[in-house]
């Protein structure tokens, strides 16, 4: 009786006459990030990660990351014996609003991360919250830029990428004035996101932390209304427009102007002027701005909150933890439902087949016939927003596309058609940037174009050096380890939905990156027809899940004439 089995080798068993291959594993290091997931996904155990010896390469999460953080490296530095106030000065290096981002942002990051591969995303949002946090805690300050410089500059919206953009020219030195139509700072953070996501105190925090870099603020200024966008070019050296996007789109319907606009309501309700909203409220609008609004509606005294949107649950446009909150709060959410008149206090609605068409460009198409009415005491229409910037074509020659978007060349360079003029976050039309963490990522970008544009240098793209790596743990790629994830608040109106992840558990998740981009990837099994498939199964998962196409198979036919050499 066999004690044990032994694989049989296949160019052993095979037949006279039938054809035989060898095969190289091939990896192109120059494509290859070392992101490790080969090594993750390979069941042999064959692929392995040595040490990068210039690690220059861009990780998956920095890549997805809108903000251009550099968490893994916050991460490593941490871990290795640095301080969480030196984290904190990477981090705001491009983003100053670290608590807010990390409190409101999507977190495409995660959705790149290596660890889904092998167990669950690194936890890099309540890290991004916990470091802003500490931050605020511990009041930490921007360093003082070393000389002043003499030009002066104006950025038009006080939001995240107005001041986003503000903070990095103060910090070279640049004399920066907001100007902000509002009576407070902080744009849609402020006005538009309850105080359930981002409460005011840790705005404000951050806020004040970059006006203590000298930067001059002119709240209740509206350009166009109180001063002209050509006066604003007569008295400043460049101008950076980050008015948000704040007009509401029309329904077209009979009846629509019953609807509150979205922003109004959530503004009124952020400034505690909002009137009673009855026990029926509903809100037209699958989004998450539709999804605060129908929580903010509960939160101010309604007993039924139901949200109509045009998509079906799998397609609706808000963040899966902004629908998730909605229905934990009570919120009822009608979906594949389109309007079709409004009356009195009651909406008509007609049934939608389907929301795009094959090249998914926004066409829906309704049943007409098939309809129910709701009741509402009041209507919330939060079907999107675009920019108000007539003015700004009008006085100052700035173009715009159709939907009111600041055209500008690229999203790198941010430059409009006015030399001078630049332009970003959500006045600009780029898709990513209609959340909080790429406006920062957009204003830092801008903030570094207008100082190459004074300069008369070439823009300086922002980088840090990634750690250089002695020898790689292989271990790592094969070991799990569970999330550590933030709790869950109980349901109120005033407090935070979500805690602030706990130190001790930080520190567990810090362990948990795998430092990517510090590595490269390695084939160790045997480049030989006589063994191939006793080490490599020829799966080709490695090939399949690399995202950057780094690695491929070639396959020799071997004949009597072959000039191969076998390895040993």
């Amino acid at each position: 009786m066999m004690s044990s089995l032994e694989r049989v080798k296949l160019t052993d068993t095979l037949p006279v006459g039938e054809r035989t291959y060898t095969f190289q594993c091939v990896i192109d290091e120059s494509k290859c990030t070392g992101c490790g997931i080969c090594a993750i996904e390979c069941p042999s155990r064959i692929i392995e990660m040595r040490p990068r010896q210039i690690p220059d390469a861009v990780p998956l999460c920095t890549q997805n990351c809108v903000a251009e953080n550099e968490i893994r490296i916050a991460m490593f530095n941490v871990r290795n014996g640095g301080s969480y106030e030196s984290a904190w000065k990477l981090i705001t290096e491009v983003n100053p609003f670290p608590a807010c981002t990390g409190r409101t942002c999507p977190h495409p990051c995660e959705d790149a991360c290596v660890r889904i591969h092998l167990d669950a995303a690194v936890n890099l949002h309540d890290f991004e919250r916990f470091i802003g946090d500490y931050g605020i805690e511990h009041g930490l300050a921007f360093e003082e830029p070393k000389e002043k410089k003499a030009e002066k500059i104006a950025v038009i919206g006080g939001g995240p990428s107005g001041l986003t953009c503000a903070c990095g020219l103060a910090r070279m030195g640049y004399r920066v004035t907001v100007y902000e139509e509002h009576e407070k700072l902080g744009g849609m953070m402020r006005y538009g996101i309850p105080a359930y996501r981002i409460p005011k105190d840790v705005l404000d925090a951050e806020i004040n932390a970059i006006l203590k870099l000298g930067v001059e603020v002119n709240c209740g200024v509206k350009v166009g209304r109180d001063i002209s966008l050509n006066k604003l070019k007569d008295e400043y050296d460049a101008i950076y427009l980050a008015l948000g996007s704040q007009k509401p789109m029309k329904l077209g319907v009979e009846g629509e102007e019953m609807a509150v606009p979205a922003l109004d309501f959530l503004c009124e309700a952020s400034e505690g002027k909002l009137p009673e909203v009855g026990k029926t409220v509903v809100v037209i609008g699958g989004g998450s701005v539709a999804m605060d609004s129908a929580m903010t509606a509960l939160c101010h005294g309604a007993e039924k909150v139901t949200a109509v949107c045009v998509e079906s649950r799998y397609e609706m446009p808000a963040f899966k933890r902004d629908i998730d909150d909605a229905l934990a709060k009570g919120v009822e959410i009608l979906d594949g439902w389109g309007v079709k008149s409004i009356s009195g206090k009651s909406i008509v609605l007609k049934k939608c087949v389907s929301v795009c068409t094959d090249t998914q460009e926004f066409a829906p198409v309704y049943d007409e016939d098939n309809t129910q009415t709701l009741p509402f005491d009041t209507l919330i229409s939060a079907i999107g927003q675009r920019p108000d910037t007539t003015v700004l074509s009008k006085t100052g020659g700035v173009k715009t596309d159709g939907g009111g978007f600041v055209l500008i060349d690229d999203e790198q360079s941010c430059a409009t058609s006015v030399v001078g003029i630049f332009a970003g976050g959500d006045t600009a039309a780029h898709s990513k940037y209609g959340y909080v963490a790429g406006c920062t990522g957009m204003g830092s970008r801008a903030a570094r174009r207008i100082a190459a544009y004074l300069s008369g240098s070439e823009p300086e793209d922002f980088k840090v050096s990634a750690p250089v790596m002695e020898e790689i743990d292989q271990l790592k790629y094969n070991t799990c380890i569970a999330r550590n994830d933030s709790v869950k608040n109980a349901p109120s109106c005033c407090d935070e939905l979500i805690a602030t992840l706990p130190k001790d558990k930080v520190v567990d998740e810090i362990q948990r990156c795998l430092v990517c981009a510090t590595a490269v990837a390695s084939y160790t099994g045997p480049q030989n027809a006589k063994q191939f498939n006793i080490a490599c199964n020829n799966c080709h998962n490695c090939v399949s899940v690399c995202p950057e196409h780094a690695i491929s198979f070639k396959y020799t036919l071997l004949t009597k004439d072959s000039d191969f050499q076998f390895s040993d």
